[in-house]
Parts: C-alpha cells; sequence; structure tokens
C-alpha cells in the first residue's frame, strides 16, 4: 500500500510540472524541502521512516478539511475540548490554515466549521480566570490579520461562528501558538514567528472587554513553530525546526534562558527534521513530529531524554505522513479510547480506493502509544 501512496504522489507531481526537483534536503531558503513539494524527498522520508522498528495503526479519522484542492497543505493542528460531564461527547478541533476552524465528534464526523480566517495552531485550557469568573477557551494564530482568535467553548463543545476576541499582533506575523494556564488559573498565550521569536502575552476580561498584555519576549536562532506547555511543571516546549526542542520556564518573570532536550537534536539518527507538533502525556512525556521520517518521537521529560520512536502505519485506515501538528489528552473517552487519545494531521490522506483526497486527522488510541513508554 506504501508503493501505491508513493507512484500516485509522484505521477501528481509529474502531471503538475516537467521539472523535478533537486535530490537534496535543501531548498533555496535553507528550510528542508518537504514530501509535499518533492516525491523525492517522499521517497526519502520513507526510506528513513524504513529503519524505525516500532508502528501502530489509526483507530478512525476525520471527514476531510474544506479544501478545494486534494494537494493542498490545509489541515495543521488539532486540539481536545474534554466534556467531564459527557466525556463521548468530547470534541476535536482542527485548524485549518486556509481559512478556519473545524470541529469533529469522537468519530471524526464534523460538527462545525468556523471559516475564520488563515488559523494556523490551536489549543484549548479549561477553567481559566476569565472576567469574574472561570471559562474554557479555544485560541490560536491567524495570519490573515496578524492576530490571536479567541473562542469561549459552550458546555456542549461549541463555539461561536466568529471571534469572541482578538488580540491585535500588529506587524508580527505568527506561526506557532499554545496556551497556559499559569498560577491563579492565569490565561497566556505563546505566540512565535518563522523568525524565531516568541512572545508571551497575558489575557483576561475586565469591564466584558479584553486586556491583554505581552509580558516576555524569547528569541530563538532559527525557525520555530511547535509549542506546547506543561501546566503543572510550568515549562514550555519550542521545537526550533532544524535543531531541536528547547526548554523554558513558562512563568513570566522568569529567566529566557532554556536547554534542549538531551536525544532532539540531529545527533539523534531516529530523528529527521523538521520537528513539527509538540504534545505531552501526562505526568512527564512530550511526543513530538517528526516529518522528515513520517515519524513520531517520545521523550521522558522528567529524566530530560529520549525514548522511542514509532509511526502510523496503513489500517483500518490509512497511515500517516509528514504531520504537523498533534495532541493528546488522558482521559476514559469512550469504548474505542478508555485511556484517552492521540490526534495527528495527516499531511497525505487517501480514502479507500487510494485516491488522495483532501488532508484530515487521524485519531489513535492512547494505549497503543503507551507501549513505547513501559
Amino acid at each position: 500500500m506504501k508503493s501505491e501512496k508513493i507512484l500516485t504522489f509522484s505521477a501528481f507531481c509529474l502531471l503538475a510540472t516537467f521539472t523535478l526537483f533537486s535530490c537534496t534536503n535543501k531548498n533555496q531558503s535553507g528550510k528542508n524541502t518537504e514530501a509535499r513539494d518533492n516525491p523525492v524527498e517522499y521517497q526519502n522520508a520513507e526510506t528513513s521512516q524504513s529503519k524505525l522498528s516500532d508502528s501502530i495503526e489509526a483507530t478512525l479519522e476525520t471527514e476531510p478539511v474544506n479544501s478545494l484542492n486534494p494537494a493542498e497543505d490545509a489541515a495543521d493542528d488539532p486540539a481536545i475540548w474534554y466534556n467531564i460531564s459527557a466525556p463521548e461527547k468530547s470534541v476535536v478541533f482542527g485548524s485549518n490554515k486556509k481559512n478556519g476552524i473545524h470541529a469533529y465528534d469522537l468519530s471524526g464526523k464534523e460538527l462545525q466549521y468556523i471559516a475564520c480566517g488563515k488559523v494556523n495552531n490551536i489549543d484549548v485550557r479549561r477553567k481559566v480566570k476569565f472576567g469574574d469568573g472561570k471559562a474554557d477557551i479555544l485560541a490560536g494564530s491567524c495570519r490573515t490579520d496578524n492576530s490571536i482568535v479567541i473562542f469561549v467553548i459552550d458546555k456542549n463543545g461549541k463555539i461561536n461562528d466568529t471571534p469572541d476576541y482578538k488580540i491585535n499582533l500588529g506587524t508580527f506575523s505568527p506561526y506557532g501558538f499554545c496556551l497556559y494556564k499559569g498560577e491563579n488559573d492565569i490565561l497566556y498565550n505563546f505566540v512565535n514567528s518563522k523568525t524565531g521569536e516568541v512572545k508571551q502575552i497575558s489575557a483576561d476580561l475586565a469591564d466584558s472587554q479584553l486586556i491583554s498584555n505581552e509580558v516576555r519576549n524569547i528569541k530563538i536562532p532559527t525557525k520555530v513553530e511547535g509549542m506546547v506547555v506543561n501546566d503543572a511543571t510550568h515549562t514550555l516546549y519550542v521545537g526550533e525546526e532544524q535543531t531541536g526542542i528547547h526548554a523554558f520556564s513558562a512563568e513570566p518573570n522568569t529567566s529566557t534562558e532554556g536547554y534542549l532536550l538531551n536525544g532532539s537534536t540531529k545527533a539523534n539518527k531516529k530523528i529527521r527534521h523538521d520537528i513539527e507538533g509538540l504534545a505531552l502525556i501526562p505526568p512527564n512525556y512530550l511526543i513530538a513530529s517528526s516529518q522528515g521520517n513520517f515519524s513520531y518521537a517520545i521523550f521522558d521529560t522528567k529524566k530530560k531524554k529520549y525514548i522511542n520512536s514509532f509511526f502510523i502505519k496503513d489500517g483500518t485506515v490509512d497511515g500517516v505522513e509528514e504531520t504537523d501538528g498533534l495532541e493528546v489528552m488522558k482521559g476514559d473517552f469512550n469504548d474505542q479510547f478508555p485511556a484517552g487519545i492521540l490526534v495527528v494531521q495527516d499531511g497525505f490522506n487517501y480514502n479507500d480506493e487510494k485516491v488522495r483526497e483532501a488532508q484530515n486527522f487521524k485519531y489513535v488510541d492512547l494505549r497503543e502509544v503507551m507501549k513505547f513508554v513501559k
């Protein structure tokens, strides 16, 4: 089945252009050539993936994102809202960086599509301080107007058709994004740019008006995107795509000096950069998508070391290639996900007839992932 995918993608590229890209792994800007741009790099990624021994299958998949072109890079980053009163009615949100946010149920069926601009990365936090009370928040980086869009999630997991609030970033062009529920349940937004700048911005309500303040700025040498915060340990993790995963304190009045997570650099032969999406498996595991070999790397954040890598192979639904964003949540959702769920973006989505469709998100039983950390 893998070889059929390669041929399908190669044929598509050859129809689009008569000139193949260079076989080098770098393009003219110095960024890694991605598999979506180059059939040679797609083959290189699969060759590198074949050197990994551990694999699992996705349980199910979402409906494709809204896109007119199946080859378009549209889906990006998932976020999960856990419904405490009815876990089986929890919601998976997924960004569509061409124009909005999708919401899916646990079977992958679309519940909502909010056309709210080029939203790249999204995140969810429950019960954060928001005005005189607490609220569940979905927020994300919007590249249409250089802003952070903020939605209040209602008791049923639904959001409004337009953002409830926005944080204007001026000339700062947002890229990666994550939320942090800090001390006293204060809500912080971490947003980065392609130049490696990371802003930390607080957000709260006062007299029904959103009040936001930039409280810290971190500079990383080269391009970053994926970020995640461990609220329990107040630690921010940032993926520098060509270098590795940095760890910083997430608290606003602390040092901007961090450290590289051991095993996340190019010295680890099981990782082939770009480092993209980051997610946490409580209490002390971090999972990162390694786009260059269509795989996922697991780290022990307490011991600050790499543990293992795996990939998602073809099964009931097609396998996963070139993941951008991913998210994990522990908990008893339903019979299919009794211990938790891993949601990953699929860069190359194929239907049962092996025809390429618009990108989507795959759901994985978290018990399968946890086999690699025992």
